[in-house]
């Protein structure tokens, strides 16, 4: 009976030990092969040894900072509609901790993405030129319809940046059928 507690305790210490391993050394095929040519390795003298090939991790891409320039006739102001303030959703992924007091604020400017590859909904959210992240995808889905109808690119709305120890950043979206009526009203008004 002892020797199978025994061989259980094995059997687990290496399967911890192997888990451990594949952390610690990855897999061969997440490594980027050197750019030389596959040669044959060359014979090792007593005086000279030998330089293999070493597979190394690509380097990583530094996001590039998506940036809005905008003429302000392109530009329509939804601050004076009522709201829900919302997180805003990726952020993480658009703008580092250290930037998000600096481009978070009170006025973000909200951008329509049709041809984003994950949502063709998406909205995304700008601080100060800088997109900072996008609508959740539910709320996007019943807000970009009406905001594709209206003639601006880009719409402005309050929010909250950084306050005290959180880093999150929050969007004041327009109500649903507040702008619903906004939109009634400016595609009326157009001829």
């Amino acid at each position: 009976m002892e020797w199978l507690i025994i061989i259980a305790l094995f059997a687990v210490v290496a399967f911890v030990l192997w888990g451990a391993s594949r952390l610690v050394f990855p897999q061969v095929d997440t490594l980027k092969p050197s750019t030389k040519p596959s040669t044959p390795a060359p014979r090792a003298t007593a005086s000279q040894p030998v330089a293999h090939p070493v597979a190394t991790r690509a380097p990583a891409k530094a996001p590039t900072p998506a940036l809005l320039d905008l003429d302000p006739a392109e530009v329509a102001d939804l601050r004076g509609l009522p709201f829900s303030r919302y997180r805003i959703k990726g952020s993480a992924y658009v703008i580092s901790d250290t930037n998000r007091e600096r481009f978070g604020g009170t006025e973000y400017q909200l951008r329509r993405e049709p041809k984003n590859r994950h949502d063709t909904h998406a909205i995304a959210i700008y601080g100060q030129g800088r997109m900072v992240g996008y609508i959740s995808a539910a709320k996007a889905a019943s807000i970009a319809p009406l905001l594709d109808v209206l003639p601006e690119v880009a719409f402005t709305v309050g929010g909250a940046g950084v306050v005290g120890n959180s880093i999150r950043l929050w969007v004041d979206v327009p109500s649903l059928p507040a702008l619903r009526q906004y939109v009634k009203a400016r595609t009326r008004a157009t001829p």
